[in-house]
């Protein structure tokens, strides 16, 4: 695996994990707009 896909990775089992933890799987806006926010860069 390249180092892009390592980092992604590493994000989405760190960081993005820890702030859907407890989110409602029936809460998919909640979930989206959660996501776009820890991710940190411009979505359309």
């Amino acid at each position: 695996m390249g180092k892009g896909v390592l980092e992604a990775v590493s994000r989405a089992n760190d960081e993005i994990s820890d702030a859907l933890i407890g989110q409602s799987p029936f809460k998919q806006g909640v979930i989206d707009a959660t996501m776009k926010e820890v991710d940190g860069t411009e979505n359309a």
